[in-house]
């Protein structure tokens, strides 16, 4: 086992150094060991190829950094945000006061590719604040649409403090009413027609 920390002169076959280079390589996802062990085993086999004590050593530098820029892109790669739908969903046929309608202002309402998207100011800072969209029954009007009045619930949840929160971007998911219908959002001050 020591003969995979240190070099010492042994003789490394092409077999040995690939099936150690496997090995290290997938300790260097788990470990920050691997790229030391990666360095020894290419300083060994450079030695067994009879190369100089430079070469060897500018050889095993050489494949280390190589190995090191090659996770570091591997760790750039896993870790970006990868974009997801995470926008709740509408809360579709039920009434408006059955829900808290804590005090909201809007700043800015718009739909982009079925998801509206909402930003919210109110008062408080020291509770979770809930957000949902609710979808009042449906109605007709003389021209035969069917018309859906979308109201936003918000649940302050006893907040007492009295900071004001002036930008909270609320998302939900409304594709499945807004094609074709006529979608109005009820905020208590105003009315927004949404398509």
């Amino acid at each position: 086992m020591r003969n995979y920390f240190i070099s010492n002169n042994q003789y490394i076959s092409g077999w040995r150094y690939f099936l150690r280079r496997w090995l290290q390589m997938n300790l260097c996802l788990v470990f920050a060991l691997g790229f030391y062990l990666i360095r020894v085993t290419s300083y060994a086999r450079s030695n067994s190829l009879e190369h100089s004590k430079i070469a060897s050593w500018f050889f095993a530098l050489k494949r280390h950094k190589c190995q090191m820029l090659l996770f570091v892109a591997m760790l750039c790669v896993c870790s970006c945000d990868r974009q997801t739908n995470n926008c709740p969903s509408l809360i579709k046929n039920v009434s408006a006061i059955d829900f808290p309608m804590d005090l909201y202002g809007i700043n800015e309402l718009e739909i982009v590719e079925g998801q509206l998207l909402i930003n919210v100011s109110y008062g408080g800072g020291c509770e979770q604040h809930d957000f949902l969209v609710i979808s009042s029954n449906t109605q007709i009007n003389e021209e035969g649409d069917q018309i859906d009045a979308l109201y936003l619930s918000h649940d302050a949840n006893n907040d007492v403090c009295e900071a004001l929160i002036l930008e909270h971007q609320l998302c939900f998911d409304i594709s499945n009413i807004i094609s074709g219908d006529v979608v109005y959002f009820s905020h208590p001050d105003s009315l927004y027609h949404l398509n």
